[in-house]
């Protein structure tokens, strides 16, 4: 069939259109994501270690009370799994 447009050559008028994702807008909400889990994770392990060895450096360092991390957490999971519904 000599006449007939290819498809894998993207002349057919009704070929799907691939459309390119921003790469910052994908990656960024998987990095807050990662970012508020392992903020998470150290307020977890920080608030189980002694009170004497909370007095020393590394434990003094508080980045943010649990329960509202927990909360941004949640909100940026869903974020995250709404936009990839989204893209399907």
């Amino acid at each position: 069939m000599a006449g007939t447009p290819s498809v894998r050559g993207g002349s057919a008028p009704d070929a799907q259109r691939r459309i390119r994702r921003n790469r910052w807008l994908f990656t960024a909400r998987l990095v807050l994501l990662c970012l508020l889990g392992v903020v998470l994770v150290w307020e977890i392990v920080r608030g189980n270690v002694s009170e004497v060895s909370r007095g020393q450096w590394p434990w003094r360092l508080q980045l943010m009370s649990p329960e509202p991390l927990a909360s941004l957490l949640a909100v940026a999971a869903g974020a995250v799994l709404a936009r990839a519904q989204y893209a399907r």
